[in-house]
């Protein structure tokens, strides 16, 4: 499946957003505690809103039919999650954080409905345990290297921001390679 450029391209972007996002649950409270100056029970009603709001645009992004429309949709959702964690990073209250978090959920939401339905628009129907393999396997890599890059961020910056900073890049990243992907798909969907 990976000699397939689309398919190369499509697992590049989905590791990408998983590096760019996977440690942040993890150094949320934190955060909000060190950053925001929030309780815990605040900082889990803000968890709360972020999940139903990119709960909602999950839904919403499971209407992309065609693979251009995800593709799209994926690029601009991208684009979104970046700029709300460039947005995050930089603030320092929850007042000022407020407009980067919205974007940042809905951009997740999307890009969490789209990225296998991407992936698996380039494999053949013989293919599913295979692709499936590949791109959970690729997502937990992805997972673990964030927590302990963010980690040790973190500590060399003393700066809980520095996790949302580190996800800007690879997420901005994501939106140049799904600008190019123009590879054709093995089945439509």
């Amino acid at each position: 499946i990976l000699a397939r450029p689309g398919a190369r391209v499509v697992i590049m972007v989905e590791a990408l957003w998983v590096f760019g996002y996977a440690a942040l649950p993890a150094f949320f409270l934190l955060y909000s505690d060190a950053v925001l100056g929030l309780r815990p029970v605040t900082a889990s009603g803000l968890l709360l809103g972020f999940a139903v709001l990119a709960g909602v645009a999950t839904v919403v992004a499971g209407n992309a039919r065609t693979l251009e429309h995800r593709r799209r949709a994926a690029l601009a959702s991208a684009l979104g999650l970046g700029v709300g964690l460039a947005w995050v990073s930089v603030g320092t209250t929850p007042l000022a954080v407020a407009p980067g978090l919205l974007v940042a959920a809905i951009g997740f939401g999307v890009i969490s409905a789209l990225g296998f339905p991407l992936f698996s628009a380039f494999a053949g129907r013989d293919e599913t345990g295979t692709i499936t393999a590949v791109f959970f396997a690729t997502r937990s890599l992805a997972a673990a290297m964030a927590l302990v890059a963010s980690g040790a961020l973190i500590a060399l910056v003393d700066d809980y921001r520095a996790v949302f900073a580190m996800g800007v890049v690879p997420v901005l990243a994501s939106v140049v390679l799904l600008a190019v992907l123009r590879a054709r798909p093995v089945r439509s969907g």
